[in-house]
C-alpha cells in the first residue's frame, strides 16, 4: 500500500486525509484540515494508538508514518515508540524493533508499589528483590534492606542488558 497517496504526514506527527481521498464517497465528516483518525482506548480509558479506519480496515497510525517515510515493516519488527507515548507519531520519536528490544522500553505498570520496574518486595526474605529479564528468562539480581540499594542494582543491570533509557518510565 502506497500510504502516501492516501495521507499528508505534517511536522506535528499527525497524518491528513489527501484531496483525492476527501472525493470518495464513502467518506463523510473529515476534511484536509482535519486529522485523520481518532484515539483508540485500551484498559481504563488510556489512550493508547491512534487507529484509522481505511477501506473497512483498522490502520495503527504510527505504522503508516513509518511505513510511508521507510517503507513496509519487516515480518517481526515492530514499531516502538520512543518516549512511550502511543499517540506522539513524529517520525523522531519512532524506531524498528524487535518484540525484545521493543519490551525494554515498557513503562512502569500502574500497580508497582516500589516505583522502579523489576524491583518488589519479598516477604520470604523479608528483603526487596531486584530481578531483569533477558532472553525470555527471569534473573534474579539480589535481596536488599534498602529499597535504593535494589534500585541502583536494577538501574545497573539495565545497562548492562541493553535496556532503553526510557524503560520504567
Amino acid at each position: 500500500m502506497n500510504w502516501n497517496e492516501v495521507f499528508e504526514y505534517k511536522e506535528d506527527g499527525f497524518l491528513y486525509w489527501k484531496e483525492s481521498e476527501l472525493k470518495r464517497s464513502h467518506f463523510r465528516n473529515i476534511s484536509p484540515d482535519r486529522k485523520a483518525g481518532c484515539v483508540g482506548k485500551g484498559k481504563n480509558n488510556k489512550a493508547f494508538y491512534i487507529e484509522i479506519r481505511y477501506l473497512d480496515k483498522i490502520h495503527r497510525a504510527h505504522k503508516i508514518v513509518w511505513e510511508m517515510h521507510n517503507g513496509k515493516i519487516p515480518n517481526g519488527m515492530q514499531i516502538d515508540h520512543i518516549d512511550g507515548n502511543g499517540t506522539n507519531n513524529k517520525l523522531e520519536n519512532l524506531r524498528l524493533v524487535t518484540c525484545a528490544e521493543n519490551l525494554k522500553n515498557k513503562s512502569r505498570y500502574a500497580n508497582n508499589t516500589s516505583g522502579c520496574v523489576g524491583v518488589s518486595w519479598h516477604k520470604a526474605q523479608k528483603k526487596w528483590m531486584a530481578y531483569i529479564s533477558d532472553a525470555g528468562k527471569r534473573i534474579t539480581i539480589g535481596y536488599y534492606k534498602v529499597l535504593d540499594d535494589a534500585i541502583t542494582a536494577r538501574k545497573d543491570a539495565e545497562r548492562v542488558y541493553g535496556y532503553h533509557e526510557n524503560h520504567g518510565r
